[in-house]
């Protein structure tokens, strides 16, 4: 139970898990793309980077409450690898292949999973795809 708390452990939102005396927070608010330096890249016959699917805005509405744009910061704000990647243009390097499915599917909300891992499943058929346009 202590790994799961600490993986859901996020700044300001869910505190950090003290276990054996040390803070233990999810690593994605430190380090989101844990790849090799980019100098490194080369060492490696190829290296694949699987992406979340881009989320859409929270709400469909024409007003924001407090708690939406909270929600939408935060979830921009787990797409910076995203951006990352884009801007050192990792994907364009030739033993990279970036995997990002275009959407959710329909089961899957905003810190909900999907239902019966539909979303892993198509996550799983989209990589299938483009590794046969390779």
């Amino acid at each position: 139970p202590g790994h799961v708390l600490a993986s859901m452990s996020f700044q300001n939102v869910f505190p950090p898990v003290v276990w054996d005396g040390h803070l233990w927070a999810d690593g994605g608010v430190y380090n989101l793309c844990p790849l090799p330096p980019i100098i490194e890249f080369e060492k490696y016959a190829h290296i694949y980077i699987i992406l979340a699917a881009t989320s859409p805005l929270f709400p469909k509405v024409g007003w924001w409450s407090f708690l939406d744009r909270v929600l939408n910061t935060v979830d921009r704000t787990m797409e910076r690898e995203v951006s990352q990647i884009r801007e050192l243009r990792l994907d364009q390097l030739p033993n990279v292949t970036v995997f990002q499915p275009e959407k959710w599917v329909k089961s899957a909300e905003f810190l909900h999973w999907s239902n019966k891992f539909e979303q892993v499943d198509a996550s799983y058929e989209y990589a299938l795809s483009v590794l046969k346009k390779e």
